[in-house]
């Protein structure tokens, strides 16, 4: 069994010329020169270096995914609170609007009411602003996670120029 250099993967020996899980070339030449080996020795560590980035910018685009669910799901509870708010205090406009048998009781129901149309109107105002920040949030969360993935998108196309040279410098080497 012989490992991948660059992410470690796993293979038995001369099966297989690529690694399926990074791309890096596994075939060997076992007469290299030293100036040769000291190439590839420098193209490893590069490689390993930018494997380690890309496995780096793909955790961190995992958080922030989970991050932003994390936040969607707050948003929508804090909807959700506000709607029910909504529901409850057009209730209770209308058993304001039935409850006026008597004046004297109409104005009790009406005081008492009011008290509870602040207090209503004070939680609807505190989840507005937590649906504000929330908002707020998920678009910073977003703008992360967009950066995030160009973050991975240069480091892929920086693999793929690599593995693309790789692959021309093998055919001109197999030309000579």
């Amino acid at each position: 069994m012989i490992h991948c250099p660059v992410c470690s993967k796993e293979y038995i020996k001369n099966k297989v010329n690529f690694c399926t899980n990074c791309g890096w070339d596994l075939t060997t030449l076992e007469e290299f020169s030293e100036f040769y080996t000291q190439k590839e020795t420098q193209k490893l560590t590069w490689a390993k270096g930018m494997w380690q980035k890309w496995q780096f910018q793909q955790e961190k685009y995992h958080q922030l995914q989970s991050q932003l669910s994390q936040c969607q799901e707050s948003l929508k509870q804090s909807e959700e609170k506000n709607a029910q708010c909504k529901l409850e205090l057009q209730q209770l406009n209308k058993d304001k609007n039935i409850n006026n048998a008597s004046l004297n009781q109409l104005q009790l129901q009406i005081d008492q009411m009011q008290l509870e149309l602040e207090l209503y109107f004070s939680n609807n105002s505190q989840l507005q602003s937590e649906i504000e920040q929330n908002k707020s949030r998920q678009l910073q969360l977003e703008n992360d996670l967009s950066q995030a993935q160009n973050k991975i998108n240069e480091y892929q196309s920086e693999i793929d120029q690599y593995n693309q040279r790789k692959k021309k410098k093998s055919c001109w080497d197999w030309d000579e």
